[in-house]
């Protein structure tokens, strides 16, 4: 039942989190969920993308890590499948409806990140985020780039920017979830001491956005609450709500060096190899898990909205 499917959750998101728990137990952990998801004939799928319309708490987990069906040994699904979320078939048709009216893609792409903060211990320092800007600098090609880093980093010069004109953007911030009041979960801008700096949900979803992709690379980004018909009300939903096709964002802490070295990765083949979104997350993912990275470096980050062409 639905409390029994929740409860193996649980326990596969609290293995998954770990840097303690060994990577065979987590495995197992996985394997579990899997059982109870999964039917047997979706291990004879050939490879391809698969989506997700999620329900309760599968919303808030990465489904590309629950293995395929089968007595073999662990192999999740992200290895064959390119995975994309979506918060409902009601959603799904809204951006498929949305994106055909907008017309040709924007090229251009904004970037804040390592965003100099007036209260250090609440909020550290992000020096690794600066590596994400200077991958997006090295793979954009003849797309134009505006960056935001350091000082210049603020919701400032967030708010006075046309969004309008980007086809992506990333932002490389704190983030912060709010449990009690999901529309408050917030991303932290440069100079904040405590909420003086911040983007909250509810305001991005007055904002003009056009963009293919927003990526939001800080803790917990992905997280918020579980509405029924529309999805998880927090950042994600707010994005996607103002514009966004897609949103990547994050349903656990995570740390930022092992953020930017996926990053790295994932927009040389984003840019570098003009794959799509949905390609590279699961190529850089993919490849995490066969060196035998730890999983709370790269299963965190989730794909959410209209699939790609």
């Amino acid at each position: 039942g639905r409390k029994e499917i929740e409860a193996e959750l649980d326990a596969a998101w609290a293995s998954l989190s770990s840097a303690l728990a060994p990577i065979p137990e987590t495995e197992e952990a996985i394997r579990r969920v899997s059982r109870r998801l999964l039917p047997q004939h979706l291990a004879r799928l050939p490879a391809g993308r698969l989506i997700v319309v999620g329900d309760g708490q599968l919303l808030g987990f990465p489904f590309g890590v629950i293995s395929a069906p089968g007595e073999g040994p662990y192999r999740p699904l992200l290895a064959d499948h390119e995975i994309v979320a979506v918060p409902s078939m009601a959603v799904l048709t809204a951006l498929g409806n949305r994106s055909q009216s907008r017309g040709s893609a924007q090229r251009d792409i904004l970037v804040f990140a390592d965003p100099t903060y007036g209260d250090p211990k609440r909020f550290p320092p992000l020096p690794h985020t600066r590596r994400e800007a200077i991958a997006l600098e090295r793979w954009r090609g003849e797309r134009p780039l505006v960056e935001r880093l350091g000082r210049d980093a603020t919701l400032e010069a967030w708010h006075t920017t046309d969004l309008r004109r980007f086809g992506l953007l990333h932002l490389a911030t704190h983030g912060e979830f709010d449990h009690h009041h999901p529309t408050l979960s917030r991303l932290i801008f440069a100079g904040a001491s405590g909420s003086d700096a911040a983007l909250f949900a509810h305001e991005v979803y007055d904002l003009p956005l056009a963009a293919d992709l927003v990526v939001l690379s800080g803790c917990e980004t992905g997280k918020g609450a579980v509405i029924p018909g529309e999805g998880v009300l927090g950042l994600s939903h707010a994005f996607l709500a103002a514009g966004a096709d897609r949103v990547l964002v994050t349903l656990r802490p995570v740390e930022d060096g092992p953020t930017a070295d996926l990053f790295e990765d994932f927009y040389a083949a984003l840019l570098g190899h003009d794959e799509s979104p949905e390609a590279a997350l699961r190529k850089v993912q993919a490849e995490r898990w066969r060196r035998g990275e730890r999983f709370e470096r790269w299963a965190p980050f989730v794909l959410i909205g209209r699939p790609g062409p």
